[in-house]
């Protein structure tokens, strides 16, 4: 929620700042006792975005997004709820998070959803699958895919190389995401040096060939990298720039076939890909 506030303030400030997209996550909370919890009901849709317009300090938001589906409401009186919100003007548009193709259809049949933010790298491919069916389902029905975790949470940066670098106060992926466990580093810092090697021949980062392979996979891919450094930001921009051939994009994509480790984090392993019950058990 820290994150809302200090969006609150930016959104405050001169014309060109108010102009920038707002984004607020929803329905996603914490328990009295600090555990995650997850929830999609229609009442709590209705109270978070009245608290994420409050600690925004705006009358809408651009995008509202379900950043995970709990199992217990069915999926259409969610949206039926983020419809309404839409006709009050409080949102513009929907997103879906980590939700199944089966999800998204019947999502979308009740509300039009815009966007779908999955992880989405050269090391997480699921959504290509046959499998989980996801990416074919967004360009058949015209919604965006946003892909998170670009960098795969910051192992295709190329700057983990051991343990030690994850050892810093607050950093949890070596307790949390499977691909930092110590059993699986080494083998896929081996498939990163892949990676910087076809960055070098480029004279660019580790990082720019892995987003320039995944803005490659479409228009309606949008990788979303995070960071809190200028200097990586620009870093990141850049990879617009880079151009890759038809072997190095090759090259990339075969990574993820070795992969060691889940992308599931430990916290929400339950919550990928996610279903919700048919409406007509409700």
């Amino acid at each position: 929620m820290t994150g809302q506030c200090q969006a609150g303030t930016f959104l405050s400030g001169p014309p060109l700042q108010q102009r920038q997209v707002s984004k607020t996550a929803c329905l996603s909370v914490f328990t009295e006792k600090g555990e995650h919890s997850i929830n999609t009901s229609p009442e709590y849709a209705r109270q978070a975005i009245e608290r994420s317009l409050t600690r925004l300090g705006t009358s809408y938001v651009d995008l509202y997004y379900l950043h995970r589906l709990d199992k217990v409401t069915p999926i259409e009186k969610t949206m039926a709820a983020l419809g309404e919100l839409k006709q009050a003007g409080k949102i513009r548009h929907i997103g879906l998070s980590e939700c199944s193709s089966t999800a998204l259809r019947r999502a979308h049949a009740v509300e039009p959803a815009a966007c779908v933010q999955i992880e989405y790298s050269a090391f997480s491919l699921d959504i290509e699958t046959p499998q989980y069916d996801l990416l074919s389902t967004c360009r058949e029905l015209g919604i965006a895919v946003v892909a998170y975790s670009p960098l795969g949470w910051g192992m295709l940066g190329g700057a983990i190389r051991s343990m030690s670098a994850l050892s810093k106060p607050g950093d949890m992926r070596a307790a949390l995401v499977p691909r930092f466990f110590k059993e699986n580093l080494d083998a896929n810092v081996a498939l990163v040096d892949k990676l910087s090697e076809i960055a070098g021949r480029k004279g660019v980062t580790t990082a720019q060939p892995a987003l320039a392979w995944l803005l490659a996979q479409g228009d309606d891919i949008f990788p979303i990298p995070g960071t809190r450094n200028p200097e990586r930001l620009a870093e990141n921009l850049g990879a617009m720039q880079v151009t890759l051939t038809a072997e190095e994009e090759k090259a990339i994509r075969l990574l993820a076939d070795n992969v060691a480790g889940s992308r599931e984090g430990v916290i929400l392993k339950d919550y990928y890909f996610g279903d919700s019950p048919p409406l007509e058990n409700a």
